[in-house]
Order: C-alpha cells, then sequence, then structure tokens
C-alpha cells in the first residue's frame, strides 16, 4: 500500500498504522463474510474508493487474500481444506470488486 511505501520493511511488524490498518481490514473481511454472499452493499463502495481515490490495483487483494490464508495457516491452524475455502471465498469476493 503507497502509504506505508516509507516504513522499513523491519518496522512494518510493529507499525501503529500497519496493526490499525490490518484491524480493518480484517473488520471488513468479517463484515464481508458475515454476509454470506450478500455483500454488494457493503463492497460497492470500498471497491470504489480502492479503485478511484487510493488507487489500490486488484492484484493487491488477491496478494492480501493469499497472505491472509497463510496467516491463519499459521496462527490459527487453518487446515487444507480452510485455505481452499478461504481462498473460494475471497476469489468471489475479488471477482465482484472487478
Amino acid at each position: 500500500f503507497p502509504k506505508f511505501a516509507g516504513i522499513a520493511h523491519g518496522d512494518l511488524a510493529g507499525d501503529a498504522g500497519v496493526s490499525a490498518h490490518g484491524a480493518t481490514v480484517l473488520k471488513k473481511l468479517g463484515d464481508l463474510l458475515k454476509a454470506r454472499g450478500a455483500h454488494t452493499a457493503l463492497l460497492k463502495p470500498l471497491s470504489s474508493s480502492h479503485a478511484t481515490k487510493h488507487k489500490i490495483p486488484i492484484i493487491n487483494f488477491k496478494l492480501i487474500a493469499e497472505v491472509i490464508g497463510k496467516v491463519m495457516e499459521e496462527k490459527a491452524g487453518l487446515d487444507a481444506a480452510g485455505q481452499t475455502a478461504l481462498r473460494n471465498v475471497m476469489a468471489v469476493i475479488i471477482a465482484d470488486m472487478e
């Protein structure tokens, strides 16, 4: 994300701004997952602002989805089936953003 470009790689994990952004991302992701597919009203403003205001390429969402899956595997024990399910759900959400 461009706003974090000036932070040294070694400092990212302890940066308060990165942590706050991560919490926001996970909260929004939780909201999208709770919507169980009926996420258009939640997703449309996020998709629009990230494309036009923040200028975040769609590939970044694909990358963060993979990172979230990996972290869930390492920190929460998400098994292969859970990772596949998460990948599938994230693919739908990301496709709906395009």
